[in-house]
């Protein structure tokens, strides 16, 4: 059975940035694999495909392919927004989905470190 990790894609149920809107959204998870433990809540970052209006430091662009056969298995552009951060319990994960390359993943945090 798949385990919560840093840098996996998951799918659980979020609301918007505003606190609205839960739904089925895809995070990347952040929390260090060191920090993650059984039952304790982890911190990720909402996947977005709706960037257009967005300033570019404050979202790191994933690799995708239509038909999902890119490691982050996403099949559209999107992005990981750095100020839209949450902390999910690994019971609330729906379904587990690819992974963010590591350059990703650094870039990701280093961005989200900038943030006021």
């Amino acid at each position: 059975m798949p385990q919560p990790a840093c840098g996996r894609i998951v799918l659980a149920e979020v609301a918007d940035p505003q606190g609205k809107n839960p739904k089925v959204r895809p995070l990347v998870i952040l929390t260090a694999d060191a920090d993650i433990q059984q039952g304790t809540p982890v911190v990720a970052a909402a996947i977005s495909t709706s960037f257009d209006q967005l300033d570019p430091a404050v979202y790191v662009a994933l690799p995708w392919h239509p038909g999902g056969l890119s490691r982050t298995k996403l099949t559209a552009p999107c992005v990981a927004v750095c100020n839209w951060l949450v902390e999910i319990s690994p019971d609330s994960i729906v379904r587990y989905g690819g992974w963010v390359p590591s350059v990703l993943m650094r870039e990701l945090v280093d961005k989200i470190a900038l943030l006021p």
